[in-house]
């Protein structure tokens, strides 16, 4: 319907045109100018409508009895996305020794639910870097160090990505590769790019037909974490200025915002980012948001109906932007326990499974979105 009216509207303007301008050039290139108008605000209301709306979850922490169960409530939130998080030190602990089995099961039988997967590469084992986990909370994690050889690196990658394609095209390179707990010993762009290289040849040698997602940058690859004991700022365009432009098909981020600070704040994030994209001539690709999402907290006000009234305000929003391609919540369940803070709070559902206020809303949102 929205098709027919706009194509009628588009006809009648350019039959005016032409009237008004007497059949003459000017007439015509007005008319031009208005059908090109038209054109685009129709390819952007409709690429609206097809944003891809997702969930984060967590899949190596399950038997394959407890997965099951989740995919069950992973079909019941409607979701048609899910990214999900492929550890190399998981399916690679030692050199040439692979392990594909819970992998392969969640690849599986996600394919057949008929949801698709942003695999996210990530995770080097201390074979490849070197580096011994020396603790169990963030400042002890070895994983999180780059590999000593980016063919090592390729090499996952690409194994990877031939092991599932056909079944997964989209591949995220990292998460939050400008915050220190993610990216040790610092965040550093230049040494980010070998990698990004190295994965972006390696996908597209596999795969031709692959999507390679920037790793979703912490708040919008501008601003620093304030909460971070290493502040990182200007880390997108930094990357720009490495020459990373050619070695992704879409930028990501992570726009986080306090309930307190609101929609406006959103709006700064996502400006930012944007800014960055257009002075590297880099506007033309799509934002994926690829983490999203509130904790409940008392002490903030926020309670399980807030965290979905925030969420489906937030969703609202970013949808109506037509660079904007996919967003996903995090988190789809509650972890055990914090790390950074709220994620035991964050999902849809509780760590028990218990669907939350959020769970409906974002039922509600998906439906409408895809």
């Amino acid at each position: 319907m929205k098709r027919n009216l706009l194509s009628g509207a588009v006809a009648c303007l350019f039959g005016l045109l032409l009237l008004i301008g007497g059949f003459c050039t000017t007439g015509q290139e007005k008319a031009k100018i208005e059908i090109k108008k038209a054109t685009t605000r129709l390819a952007r209301d409709e690429k609206k409508e097809r944003i891809n709306l997702g969930l984060n979850h967590h899949f190596l922490q399950y038997n394959l009895e407890e997965w099951r169960e989740v995919l069950a409530l992973l079909q019941q939130s409607g979701t048609k996305w899910v990214r999900m998080p492929i550890y190399w030190h998981e399916i690679e602990p030692q050199k040439g020794k692979w392990n594909f089995a819970r992998l392969d099961a969640f690849v599986k039988d996600l394919h057949r639910a008929r949801i698709r997967i942003l695999g996210m590469l990530l995770g080097v084992p201390s074979w490849a870097n070197g580096v011994e986990p020396t603790g169990e909370g963030p400042e002890g994690w070895a994983t999180v160090y780059p590999p000593l050889k980016d063919e090592d690196w390729a090499n996952f990658v690409s194994t990877i990505v031939r092991r599932y394609r056909g079944r997964i095209s989209h591949w995220e390179i990292w998460n939050e590769e400008n915050e220190y707990y993610f990216f040790r010993p610092q965040p550093d762009p230049a040494r980010y790019l070998r990698m990004l290289k190295a994965a972006y040849r390696a996908c597209k040698q596999a795969d031709p037909a692959s999507t390679i997602v920037l790793g979703g940058l912490a708040f919008n690859g501008i601003v620093a974490n304030p909460w971070s004991p290493m502040k990182t700022e200007n880390y997108l365009p930094a990357l720009y200025k490495e020459g990373a432009k050619e070695y992704f098909d879409a930028v990501a981020i992570h726009p986080y915002f306090l309930p307190q600070e609101g929609l406006e704040r959103l709006a700064y994030l996502l400006s930012g980012t944007k800014q960055a994209m257009k002075e590297a001539g880099d506007e033309g690709k799509p934002i994926w948001i690829t983490e999203i999402g509130f904790a409940v907290n008392p002490a903030l006000g926020v309670d399980e109906e807030a965290q979905a009234r925030l969420l489906t305000e937030a969703l609202n929003y970013l949808k109506k932007d037509p660079q904007i391609e996919s967003v996903f919540v995090f988190t789809f369940q509650d972890w055990p326990r914090d790390i950074f803070g709220g994620e035991a709070s964050m999902g849809l559902i509780t760590w028990e499974r218990r669907k939350k206020a959020a769970f409906l809303a974002y039922k509600k949102l998906a439906h409408e979105a895809n």
